[in-house]
């Protein structure tokens, strides 16, 4: 976006932690009640809301990650700051309407 001349702007919406459930655990191959970093934001391009983002991470590699300015690339982060080369990630992505809310 940023070559097109689009100006890029994140929103945080929450930013913490909390155990996982089971679905989280197992994609990230946790145990049950393990903590886990939740980040929720918006990526807009020219004010319009575009894309809207869940990120969880373990808890134990990433927990310094919340002291962190996460409106840049997260996968930078993790491994500029963690050392942490990803293998694989699983992204699901759908089209959906924000709730206003989320959208402003």
């Amino acid at each position: 976006m940023r070559e097109s001349g689009i100006v890029q702007k994140t929103k945080i919406l929450k930013k913490g932690f909390e155990t996982a459930g089971d679905d989280v655990a197992k994609a990230l191959f946790l145990g049950s009640n393990n903590k886990v970093i939740v980040v929720h934001r918006v990526r807009a391009g020219d004010g319009t809301p575009l894309i809207y983002e869940e990120s969880y991470l373990p808890y134990d590699k990433f927990k310094g990650i919340l002291d962190m300015d996460l409106s840049g690339s997260m996968y930078k982060i993790m491994s500029e700051q963690f050392g942490v080369v990803l293998a694989r990630s699983k992204q699901t992505i759908s089209s959906i309407n924000l709730d206003p809310h989320i959208a402003k």
